[in-house]
């Protein structure tokens, strides 16, 4: 996204972007951002919005209404045309704009924008009557935004604070970074089940319709190709095995150990335990080594770490107690209630039932430019801020006196 984008290349039709009646139904476009775009200055995504309408003879209550998300950004109140165009006198000069065209420049504010976004608008166009007795006007009020409008990302840097399952869980991130899929590989067991085969088609399904391009260079990699590719890629890790030897290989990097327990159940099967190793507690790192929660029970999981041995790769696996439990993992990307629920960097689920913990220690991917972190920094001691900003005032002022003190002795000196 380098540069701005118009509303043509987000609809397949430009009669997309075109209503008629007093209350038409909203213009939908839908928008997918890359979850790790990153406003360091609080700055909102622009807008150069263009709409055409028909222009009321008379002020009225006609209005449009920009939402994003169905949440209110502004509103627009459309007036009447001037008074030459009732006249029927027209000026066409190549820089005028058009009657009834209007441009304005919005700001969208940067924290609604997540990874999937549906930005609305929205006409009301009151009927015309130009008397008591007069009825509608038999023709009805049409309205349309301009293909050439443009939204722009491109002042906005690419950074984010991994892991993050909501990210993964809503966008695909950090694989979907390349639409392709060419810095992902998936990692399969020698002997895949089938509902390990069933996740990665699944999975790769959910990228493809994120991306809305096929996963032409994803690589499907055994957990012994792992160490060849030398932290060159982001791996998507399917294993509904609890004894997964490449996740026992990166057992101290894993928030959650699944494992078989010693003794029987009730029905002579191996009982399966799981502990989750528990750095964080109400937003405080704990001390080294943390806790660990150790339960038994059937259960899935989704959890995301870094790459071990790499720097800003990024692991996200699914894995079980059990393979039916894989389905039930699978089932939660079905419903958009509980893939809101899939947060942190561990999610725990039962059917129908998420649980997501934030356990393990955080990474960043991504750049931010140098000023962009001395501004973040300053911005976080702001007495701090202000001291140097009065400094740097004073120095000003020392400066521009001597210059002026210099100035005043040459014309003295002449």
């Amino acid at each position: 996204m380098n540069r701005p984008i118009a509303f043509r290349e987000l609809v397949s039709d430009t009669r997309q972007l075109e209503v008629r009646g007093t209350t038409p139904d909203a213009i939908r476009l839908n928008l997918r951002v890359p979850a790790d775009l990153h406003s360091w200055n609080g700055a909102g995504v622009p807008i150069t919005l263009r709409y055409r309408y028909t222009a009321p003879t008379v002020q009225d209550n006609s209005t449009l209404a920009v939402e994003i998300n169905e949440q209110l950004v502004k509103s627009y109140r459309l007036g009447p045309s001037h008074a030459e165009d009732a006249h029927g006198r027209m000026q066409l000069p190549l820089l005028s704009v058009p009657e009834g065209r209007v441009t304005s420049d919005v700001d969208i504010p940067a924290f609604r924008v997540g990874s999937g976004n549906q930005l609305q608008f929205r006409f009301t166009l009151d009927s015309q009557k130009t008397g008591l007795c007069s009825s509608t006007a038999t023709e009805p009020q049409r309205a349309a935004i301009d293909p050439d409008s443009t939204i722009d990302f491109s002042h906005f840097v690419h950074y984010a604070q991994l892991p993050n399952l909501a990210f993964f869980a809503n966008s695909g991130f950090p694989f979907t970074r390349f639409a392709d899929l060419s810095q992902t590989a998936v990692v399969m067991p020698d002997r895949p089940s089938p509902q390990e085969l069933e996740a990665y088609l699944t999975m790769l399904g959910h990228m493809g319709e994120w991306t809305g391009f096929p996963a032409l260079r994803v690589q499907v990699a055994r957990p012994g190709d792992v160490a060849a590719l030398s932290g060159s890629k982001d791996l998507l890790v399917i294993d509904g095995s609890p004894a997964s030897p490449l996740l026992a290989h990166w057992r101290s990097a894993l928030p959650l150990v699944i494992g078989e327990q010693g003794g029987a159940g009730s029905e002579g099967t191996a009982r399966i335990a799981f502990s989750v190793k528990e750095r964080w507690r109400n937003g405080v790192g704990l001390a080294e080594g943390g806790a660990h929660i150790e339960q038994t029970g059937s259960l899935a999981a989704l959890a995301g770490f870094e790459l071990p041995g790499s720097r800003g790769r990024s692991v996200v696996a699914l894995t079980a107690t059990d393979q039916p439990r894989l389905g039930d993992l699978l089932d939660v990307f079905e419903n958009a209630g509980l893939v809101s629920q899939l947060q942190g960097d561990l999610a725990l689920v039962r059917p129908g039932q998420v649980d997501s913990l934030r356990v393990g220690e955080p990474y960043v991917v991504g750049f931010v430019p140098w000023y962009a972190r001395v501004w973040t920094e300053a911005a976080r001691h702001p007495v701090v801020l202000g001291a140097v900003g009065v400094v740097a005032g004073l120095l000003l002022a020392l400066g521009v006196f001597s210059v002026l003190q210099r100035i005043a002795a040459r014309r003295r000196g002449m």
